[in-house]
């Protein structure tokens, strides 16, 4: 057996757990990044990890090293409530693999739907074109760390138009951040003005009014009173990344 099968099966003795590496790592007594290393085929499983294997959670040293045997040394208390299958039926699940061959951690990513929507950098497009298509990987460290962003509250459209080139540009598919609403931070958001989705600078004014600006000169910017229910207009989220075919 090699490094790499043990690996797989201590992964799926977590997933079959479930337990999260964080709270694998505190129930091991070890540290996360070790965890996540060992798991990855980064870190040889040695004598000592072995132990704490068995030690805490019951399982055979055995069984981590070359599969054989029995899983636990015995089947009480925390022993994944007495259903080995549970981890047998990970271990022969299909892994995820990159373009190049790399085995995929999963929970490394976070995955963003994508909408059948154009939010227009020009004349706007109507809500009602709404509609999913599919979803794109993204690194949930990326997207928490560097985004500082709750992936729940991400979505992703794209643009139509030339009113804000050249920042954004026509087809440029951009995400959006659903919960950053209020347009306090001057910056790049959709909203929708009456039955139109639009991409726009926004500056927050006094008096609860929005000017609403585009990146082109030959677009002018014009402003709207937030007060007013009938000016129709809505933040829908701040743009927070950005794709582009070149």
């Amino acid at each position: 057996m090699t490094s790499g099968d043990m690996a797989k099966r201590v992964r799926a003795l977590r997933d079959g757990l479930g337990l999260t590496a964080k709270d694998f790592s505190a129930r091991l007594g070890e540290k996360e990044w070790k965890i996540r290393d060992i798991e990855r085929g980064k870190q040889k499983i040695d004598g000592n990890y072995l132990s704490c294997l068995q030690v805490n959670l019951g399982v055979s040293p055995t069984w981590v090293v070359s599969g054989v045997g029995s899983m636990f040394l015995a089947r009480e208390g925390d022993q994944l409530e007495n259903r080995p299958d549970k981890v047998e039926s990970i271990l022969h699940k299909d892994a995820v693999f990159d373009v190049s061959g790399h085995e995929i951690d999963l929970e490394e990513f976070v995955f963003v739907p994508r909408y059948r929507v154009q939010a227009s950098a020009g004349g706007g497009r109507l809500l009602s074109e709404e509609d999913y298509m599919h979803s794109m990987a993204f690194r949930r460290y990326w997207v928490t760390k560097y985004l500082g962003a709750d992936p729940a509250n991400l979505a992703i459209i794209s643009v139509d138009g030339d009113s804000m080139d050249p920042v954004l540009k026509d087809r440029d598919v951009i995400m959006l951040d659903t919960s950053r609403r209020d347009a306090n931070h001057e910056g790049i958001y959709v909203i929708r003005l009456d039955d139109m989705l639009m991409v726009k600078q926004l500056q927050r004014l006094p008096g609860w009014k929005l000017r609403v600006s585009s990146a082109n000169p030959a677009y002018a910017s014009f402003d709207v009173d937030l007060s007013n229910a009938e000016e129709g207009v809505a933040v829908i989220g701040k743009v927070v990344w950005f794709g582009r075919q070149t």
